[in-house]
């Protein structure tokens, strides 16, 4: 060992034949707005649509694995990604700044325009939106028309001299408004939620201002490639400051999604089949309403993938295709369906990746248990689908199953396998979410032992507690048994070594009914003959 630490390790001696708390998620999308490569915690759907933007375009099916999370489970990391130009909205040229820090480390380089500068907080379009007014005690007075519809006295209900009114709006309704005297206008910069500002001299800013409006422009960002997907998910791999259960795949980086998992070894990646394929095209003109330009000028199209509701031959080959590019893991789960849902934004109905449905689901179920699937009639039910798509036949699904693929069958989510081919414990998600609670919350007992005398009574208290953990997780039914051995390492005298052993309850994935016609005879005689 380098350092001081604790390893925790899983032991798969199952060799299995098939026959209290909410979860925390984390998803790194592209989205309209807000801070970029930087984890932000969310906690319900108007706090995400504030910080992140809206779902429209080319942002829809990111927008929507968060929103979709959200209506079964609160608590999930947020990180933007985006690609290597990226431009805030402002009242001047091109400016790249994502956090308040930066801002205030360029500021003495920031050049202000007639005296001002403002700039959008976030890089990308939705700046563009913003407009900003600044006025002051004459016009007021005056009550002259500021913007829109807007006039002076419809903003503020009085002002004096030596004040000044500041108005923030966004796609021309009011959404910030500032009764400040002119000297504090810059402490705008630390409490406003939409802009930043520089001004040189407070004095002479009335004159310039008037009833003149500032319009941002020059917002935005260019599409995240590979790399800046893998940037973003960097983040996430500090285990010490983010606690996470559940990661959503994102289905332009899937495999991304899969690594963190297996790199962090304490949650799962759920992931779910692209709704889209991307084809890069060298041409020089638009081509349709959804593309986006590459730093060299090419075009990429967003197009609909080409699979029928019911796909069949090459269709379902590209499935197959598509599946086989991943590694094996039972730290995964993959689901071979996508969802057609009501896009609030566009009001037309758009496909949408399931995996973020996927994935509240278990989240939500962990209400019950930690370790309990988020699957069947009473945990599985897909909320704001109108329709499941990709149905596949008997023998395909059966293939696909085979292989690591779970199925949504009428808005039903109807397996809960990891995505492997090995037949052990650790292929179904109740399993493989009890190990990882049992290491998560043994690991942080085990933390407060690091440094400790290698004694009995330090032993004797580092069982005791796991005991109590499995005792308590017995009493939740998701362990038949357990037991803890912990020992000294024999070689060496700074290393204490801890078995914990347990035999996990199985949940019932198949049912069989037999309702047998007992004729003229009696029951019990039915019952006595076939028990002998």
């Amino acid at each position: 060992m380098s350092s001081p630490s604790v390893q925790v390790q899983s032991i798969d001696k199952s060799y299995y034949q098939p026959g209290f708390t909410n979860e925390i998620g984390a998803f790194v999308g592209y989205f309209e707005k807000g801070p970029i490569n930087t984890p932000v915690f969310i906690t319900d759907i108007n706090e995400f649509k504030f910080i992140f933007g809206r779902g429209i375009d080319l942002y829809h099916n990111d927008w929507y694995q968060v929103y979709n999370y959200l209506q079964y489970s609160s608590g999930i990391w947020v990180v933007r990604a985006a690609g290597n130009k990226q431009w805030n909205a402002n009242n001047g040229e091109s400016i790249y700044i994502n956090s308040k820090e930066e801002f205030d480390a360029q500021y003495n380089d920031i050049e202000t325009i007639d005296g001002i500068r403002v700039i959008a907080k976030t890089p990308g379009e939705a700046g563009n939106l913003l407009a900003v007014a600044w006025f002051g005690a004459l016009t007021y007075n005056s009550n002259y028309k500021i913007y829109g519809d807007y006039y002076a006295k419809d903003l503020f209900t009085h002002m004096a001299d030596g004040e000044g009114g500041l108005v923030v709006f966004r796609n021309g309704k009011v959404v910030e408004k500032y009764n400040l005297a002119y000297y504090n206008i810059e402490t705008i910069r630390d409490i406003s939620k939409y802009v930043y500002i520089k001004i040189d001299n407070a004095a002479t800013l009335k004159d310039y201002f008037g009833d003149t409006v500032l319009e941002l422009r020059y917002g935005s960002t260019n599409f995240a490639t590979d790399h800046d997907f893998a940037h973003a998910y960097e983040e996430l791999k500090n285990k010490d400051s983010y606690d996470i259960d559940i990661i959503i795949g994102n289905q332009m980086a899937n495999e991304l999604a899969i690594d963190l998992a297996e790199t962090r070894k304490d949650c799962i990646a759920f992931c779910g089949l692209p709704t889209r394929f991307i084809d890069l095209l060298k041409i020089e003109t638009p081509a349709g309403p959804e593309c986006l330009y590459t730093e060299t000028g090419q075009i990429i199209i967003f197009t609909d993938i080409p699979l029928n509701k019911n796909p069949s031959g090459p269709d379902i080959q590209k499935v197959y295709n598509y599946i086989n590019r991943f590694n094996q893991s039972d730290f995964v789960h993959f689901t071979g369906n996508v969802k057609l849902q009501m896009d609030g934004f566009s009001g037309k109905m758009k496909t949408v990746n399931i995996a973020g449905d996927i994935a509240g689901l278990k989240a939500k179920a962990s209400l019950v248990s930690p370790w309990s699937p988020g699957a069947g009639l009473e945990r599985g039910i897909v909320l704001n689908g109108e329709e499941i798509f990709v149905n596949y036949s008997a023998l395909d699904k059966k293939r696909l199953y085979q292989r690591g693929v779970n199925f949504v069958e009428n808005s039903i989510v109807m397996s809960q396998k990891t995505f492997t081919t090995k037949q052990t414990a650790f292929n179904r998600i109740n399993i493989r979410s009890l190990f990882n609670h049992i290491e998560k919350t043994t690991e942080r007992i085990l933390r407060r032992s690091v440094f400790e005398e290698n004694r009995e009574g330090t032993r004797r208290t580092i069982a005791l507690e796991i005991k109590n953990i499995l005792n308590d997780v017995k009493a939740n039914r998701g362990i038949d048994a357990g037991k803890v051995i912990v020992q000294p390492a024999s070689d060496n005298p700074s290393l204490i070594i801890v078995d914990v052993y347990v035999k996990p309850t199985y949940v019932a994935e198949y049912i069989q009914l037999r309702i047998t016609n007992t004729g003229g005879n009696t029951i019990s005689s039915i019952l006595s003959n076939t028990l002998g």
